[in-house]
Formats: structure tokens, C-alpha cells, sequence
């Protein structure tokens, strides 16, 4: 279940990349894949209410606070799909949108959706970091789409403002393998669950850094207050 999660919106996006009529193919297969994913986050939610979820690939892992960003993350995938229908639809200033920018579009939502609801399940900080990273790029491409200066203007500096809190993510991330290492030995993948495990044991100033450095990064990376 929790490979099909982060599946089905990849799908989506492939499906839409290669579909022969983007203007009514696209949009169906968004929403049916944001229906579709929202409610296999439902479907999540009693067994890791129950006692945690890891799936059997060690790269994906739920618990009680990854379900809370899917609920909220599946929830808005799903309800942006059906907007987009009637948004998409629309003719602005004299002229409806072409095949091509609908394409590009549903390729990017699904894309975006998919990096979204992979990076609560990963099970390593490495990994996680990486997807946030996938977020960035990602949303830069949707934000530039209308192909205008503004909106190259704007997407530039959304990724220099993202790729900031990034880098200090970043050295947050490598400040904990150095925490985690100091247990755990040399060979530590970053994997959250013995991180947690071992929590009581690690070294108290890396561990007080790396979360510092980490809550300035991917708060600047997701406008957190006051960043």
C-alpha cells in the first residue's frame, strides 16, 4: 500500500505524457489517480493508527506524523484534480489553453503530487532530503509554465530562495549521520528508525544542531514562520 501511494501519481504523470488527446485524457487520469490516492492514504490511516506501518521495500516507512501530511497532501491532490477540470476549461483573455500547455500541466501536477506524497514515506533522511529537492524542481517547472518573464521571474526566485533552506537541510542531514554514526558506526544509512531507536544514546550537541539547522532549512524551503 504504501508503494501504490507513490506509484499511482507517477503513473498518472506518465499517462499523461504520452496520452494522444491531453485535453480530455489528462484531466480524467488526474483525477481518478488524486481519488485514487487520497483514499489510499485513508486506507493507511488504521494500520498505522494501530502500531506503525513499514512497507517491505527499507526505503519506505509510515507513522502517525507521515499520515498527517499524506491526509493533507492526498486530500488537496485530490481536490486541485477536480479544480483544475473546470479551471483548465476556462477561456481567459480571448484564448483557451492548447494541448500542449494542458499537457505540460496534468505531467507536472501528477510529478509534483508524486514527490509530495513520497517524501513522508521515506525512511531515510538522505532520501527525504532528496525528495523535498524533487518538490523544488518540480514546482519551479509549474510556476514558470505560462512562459511569461514574470513567471520565469518568479520560479527563480522561488529556487534560490528553496535551494537556501535546502543547503542548510542539507548540513543538517550530514550533522545527524555524525550524530547517528557515533552509535550506530560508520556504515549508518541515515534510516530514521534506528535513529529513533538510538535516540536516548546520541550525542546531545549534534543532535540539538542538526535540528536547528533542519527546522531554519525546510522552514525556509515551506515558508514557516518567520522564515
Amino acid at each position: 500500500m504504501l508503494l501504490a501511494v507513490i506509484v499511482v501519481p507517477f503513473l498518472a504523470a506518465a499517462g499523461c505524457a504520452v496520452a494522444p488527446a491531453p485535453a480530455r485524457v489528462a484531466p480524467a487520469v488526474t483525477v481518478v489517480s488524486g481519488v485514487a490516492s487520497f483514499g489510499l492514504v485513508m486506507a493507511l490511516v488504521p494500520p498505522v493508527a494501530a502500531s506503525g506501518a513499514e512497507s517491505e521495500f527499507t526505503y519506505l516507512r509510515a507513522d502517525a506524523i507521515s499520515v498527517i501530511f499524506l491526509l493533507a497532501t492526498g486530500f488537496l491532490y485530490a481536490a486541485l484534480a477536480v479544480y483544475a477540470v473546470g479551471y483548465l476549461g476556462k477561456v481567459s483573455d480571448g484564448r483557451g489553453h492548447d494541448d500542449r500547455y494542458i499537457r505540460r500541466f496534468h505531467v507536472g501536477f501528477n510529478l509534483f503530487a508524486w514527490s509530495m506524497l513520497a517524501a513522508p514515506l521515506m525512511s531515510s533522511l538522505a532520501l527525504l532530503w532528496i525528495a523535498v529537492e524533487i518538490t523544488t524542481v518540480v514546482s519551479a517547472l509549474l510556476v514558470a509554465l505560462e512562459n511569461t518573464d514574470r513567471a520565469a521571474e518568479a520560479a527563480w526566485k522561488y529556487v534560490l530562495i528553496a535551494s537556501a533552506g535546502l543547503g542548510l537541510g542539507l548540513l543538517a542531514t550530514i550533522i545527524a549521520y555524525y550524530a547517528g554514526s557515533q552509535v550506530l558506526g560508520e556504515h549508518f544509512d541515515l534510516s530514521i528508525g534506528p535513529l529513533i531507536s538510538a535516540g536516548a544514546k546520541l550525542p546531545h550537541t549534534p543532535v540539538m544542531l542538526a535540528f536547528v539547522l533542519a527546522t531554519l532549512g525546510y522552514g525556509t524551503k515551506v515558508g514557516l514562520f518567520p522564515v
